[in-house]
C-alpha cells in the first residue's frame, strides 16, 4: 500500500515507483488521503498489507508523515 503523505510531489513518486514495479510481482495500491490522518491509518489497518509506503519528498509533511507512521505501527 502506498500513501502520498503531503502534496501532489509525493503522489507522482508513488505512481512513478508503481510504473516500475509492475513487470514484478509486487503489486502497488494508492490509497488516497481523504479525511483525518486517524480514519486514514484506520483503512490502512484494515487492508491489512504486507507493507505500507509512505513517499515524503521534503521540505514538507515530514510531521504528517511521522504521525502516519506511529498510527500504522
Amino acid at each position: 500500500v502506498g500513501v502520498a503523505a503531503n502534496d501532489s510531489a509525493d503522489a507522482l513518486v508513488l505512481h512513478m515507483l508503481g510504473r516500475l514495479v509492475t513487470s514484478s510481482e509486487i503489486e502497488l495500491q494508492n490509497v488516497e488521503v481523504e479525511g483525518s490522518p486517524l480514519a486514514l491509518a484506520e483503512r490502512i489497518v484494515a487492508k491489512a498489507p504486507d507493507l505500507v509506503l509512505i513517499s515524503h519528498v521534503v521540505p514538507a509533511g515530514l510531521t504528517y508523515a511521522r504521525y502516519l507512521v506511529r498510527r500504522i505501527h
